[in-house]
């Protein structure tokens, strides 16, 4: 004989009954019943909370898992926005120094000439004829003329220099990039190689923080699908 524990549907006493009586009595209110019948309704039940359960735990995985996620994003979305931001400061920088050629402000021969305009008016007002005037006029033409010209040239020497001042700035923020983008890709191995850039990897985070998607699969679709749209409406302008 196999006991079950059944409820009487009328009263809900608790009855231990036979499996295999066809009907059963409940000892409090008399009510009669089908066994059967109540252990199906028995197996229902469980199974519906076997199944929840189930889906419970299914469901508590994913969360722990998207949770695990989220965490190692949250180490790198940072670090990946200041690559990005080294990278466009540096491309920027590159387009500036190759645009930038020093040019000087007026050729050796423009000086010489100013400087032998200037010494000829200097002579005539300072009044002196003859040979003593020819004498001034070429000493104040050289003198001034290579003021002039020494000072054109200092001037296109410091133009150099800070051009290469900047590019020993471009070149170090070149190696600080080369040093950040090595470090992060060494903690972006979890994710795909062709989504390891900071656009990427801040929509992944966004969309896993904003429900949704529940998982890396999820979010690297949802980033192509607006990546299209994007390319789609650029198209369309």
């Amino acid at each position: 004989m196999k006991l079950v524990e059944l409820k009487c549907p009328k009263c809900g006493s608790v009855l231990q009954i036979n499996a295999e009586l066809t009907r059963g009595l409940c000892n409090y209110c008399g009510n009669e019943f089908l066994v059967e019948d109540e252990v199906n309704k028995i197996k229902i039940v469980n199974g519906k909370e076997f199944g929840y359960e189930q889906w419970q735990g299914a469901q508590d995985a994913i969360n722990d898992q998207k949770q695990e996620l989220m965490k190692k994003l949250e180490c790198v979305v940072g670090p990946a926005s200041n690559v990005e931001k080294l990278r466009m400061q540096y491309e920027n920088r590159c387009n500036i120094y190759n645009s930038w050629i020093p040019i000087q402000e007026s050729s050796p021969i423009m000086q010489i000439g100013i400087g032998f305009l200037v010494s000829i008016i200097i002579v005539l007002l300072s009044g002196i004829k003859g040979k003593s005037a020819m004498v001034l006029w070429i000493v104040v033409w050289w003198v001034l003329s290579g003021i002039l010209i020494f000072r054109s040239c200092n001037a296109y020497y410091q133009k150099v220099k800070e051009k290469e001042e900047y590019k020993k700035q471009t070149d170090d923020i070149k190696e600080k990039y080369d040093a950040e983008l090595k470090a992060l890709m060494n903690k972006l191995d979890f994710i795909p190689q062709d989504y390891r850039d900071a656009k990427a990897v801040e929509s992944i985070y966004s969309y896993l923080r904003n429900n949704r998607a529940n998982d890396m699969t999820q979010a690297i679709n949802l980033y192509e699908e607006e990546k299209h749209r994007r390319r789609l409406e650029s198209l369309q302008r």
